[in-house]
């Protein structure tokens, strides 16, 4: 019997502890019902302390809670739970009864029924306002390095264009080094240097800019990352540089230097004598390294590509000289297709993509076998729909490089019908890409005029009759008359 009572005295000793240690903590601790009755069936003192609001506002009000979090309307128990698998901690703001919006952290677990049903959360709120405000001077202060590094990296990822890059490294630089002008030099291996980008500069300036960065990096031999700072008092090193006539007293010359390769270098000007700090040196070495790797990767990834794109391109001709005894077939689509295009008042970015298609249009036919590309008689009907393959197939050969973005729905869509009987989609009329409707007339054309295995060529006279014969059916009118004011002429 004493020994049950001694048990029974340190089980109300153990619970006053965790009472004691519950009711003082500083954190908030909880147990919310998400189940009718929802609410909260346990919160602590601490709630008062960091929001405002007793425990017993909320056991009154099993609304209050909810309606204090901000966004309004947001699902703690969706949050908390459902979105929120590993139980990681989560960042809710919360209104307080004073109107001050806080930032607390909520590690919480879910609590179940014997079914297996999540009936409550459990969990501990804390208060990080002032740590997200010391965060956030942090960022904004010598060491608020990160989170721009961050913010660049996504910038970064958006773009592989060179001069889009040169753009948020310039702008990037300059931030950082708080200059009034800057430009990026590109230095492409074995050619001459060129502004990517500038900003407060004249293009006239760039000439001498280029010179005196080179003068500077062969003094300092640039084989590392390293700053060159020069000072208002050295005026010879201004003598023969354009930006004398800048209000010019300081500039920065960064270079962008991956493993001993020169690929950029960034030439920032100040208005005022401006002496860089030992931290700001580093935040701007830094920046130029994360620069020069994606530099790097953009210079690696556009010589990937254009190896890819010479292989496709001799891909082509192989392929024009399998399916026709004329082996320039496709660039006689160029041209004629160019023709066309401009007639119709194509943009230039418009014909190139469209000159493009011309030279690649058949470029799906290295999928189909020689005993039906070459087959003498009439195709069967599987046989017919092995054919109708190739522009999908060629769509997707040339669908990873990024200059042939536009290029690809005209290969994909080049033997469309005007009257929507064509294939692979089945489109009709202005539904079919314009440049893909100009190849359909210049393609069937040189198809007609172009020996094949299977018949001799046509007379370009005959070849002119069965367009006009098949104007609006296969053929857009418009084209049609555009080409042939060429043909006539």
């Amino acid at each position: 019997m004493a020994e049950g009572n001694n048990t029974i005295q340190q089980s109300n000793g153990d619970f006053l502890a965790i009472r004691h240690l519950l009711e003082n903590s500083p954190d908030i601790i909880y147990r919310y019902r998400v189940v009718p009755p929802r609410g909260f069936e346990y919160l602590n003192p601490a709630i008062t302390a960091i929001t405002g609001h007793t425990p017993e506002e909320h056991y009154k009000n099993p609304d209050l809670g909810l309606s204090l979090v901000l966004p309004l309307g947001l699902n703690l128990s969706d949050e908390l739970i459902q979105k929120n698998p590993e139980n990681e901690p989560v960042i809710i703001h919360f209104v307080c009864q004073n109107g001050e919006v806080i930032w607390t952290e909520h590690c919480s677990i879910p609590v179940t029924d014997e079914h297996g049903n999540v009936i409550a959360v459990e969990g501990i709120a804390r208060n990080i306002s002032n740590r997200k405000s010391n965060v956030e001077s942090l960022s904004k202060s010598e060491n608020g390095l990160i989170p721009f590094l961050f913010s660049t990296s996504e910038e970064f990822s958006k773009s592989t264009d060179i001069k889009q890059l040169a753009r948020i490294i310039g702008t990037g630089l300059k931030e950082l080094s708080h200059a009034d002008q800057c430009v990026i030099i590109n230095y492409p291996e074995g050619l001459d240097p060129y502004a990517l980008w500038l900003s407060g500069f004249e293009e006239e300036d760039i000439p001498e800019i280029i010179q005196y960065i080179q003068v500077s990096l062969l003094n300092n031999h640039a084989n590392k990352l390293s700053l060159y700072l020069i000072p208002e008092k050295d005026r010879r090193a201004f003598s023969s540089v354009a930006i004398r006539n800048k209000n010019s007293h300081t500039v920065v010359i960064a270079p962008f230097v991956y493993e001993k390769h020169l690929l950029a270098v960034g030439f920032c000007s100040h208005h005022q004598p401006y002496f860089i700090k030992e931290h700001e040196k580093a935040a701007i070495e830094a920046f130029c390294y994360q620069s020069a790797i994606v530099l790097e990767n953009n210079r690696l990834g556009s010589e990937l590509e254009e190896a890819y794109l010479e292989s496709i391109l001799a891909l082509a001709k192989a392929i024009d000289a399998r399916d026709t005894y004329t082996s320039d077939h496709s660039q006689q689509l160029v041209l004629w297709a160019e023709m066309v295009a401009r007639k119709l008042g194509c943009n230039e970015k418009d014909i190139e993509a469209i000159c493009w298609a011309a030279l690649l249009h058949d470029i799906g036919k290295i999928g189909i076998p020689d005993e039906i590309l070459h087959k003498p008689s009439h195709l069967t009907q599987e046989e017919w729909n092995t054919m109708k393959q190739h522009p999908e197939i060629g769509a997707n050969i040339v669908g990873n490089i990024k200059k042939l973005k536009t290029a690809i729905p005209l290969i994909r869509h080049h033997h469309e019908h005007f009257d929507g009987t064509g294939y692979p989609s089945g489109l009709q009329g202005e539904q079919i890409p314009l440049g893909a409707r100009i190849l359909s007339v210049v393609d069937a054309y040189g198809a007609m005029i172009d020996r094949r295995v299977y018949r001799p060529p046509r007379k370009p006279e005959d070849a002119v009759y069965e367009l006009q014969r098949k104007s609006g059916i296969q053929f857009d009118p418009k084209v049609v008359n555009a080409f042939l004011s060429f043909q006539s002429a």
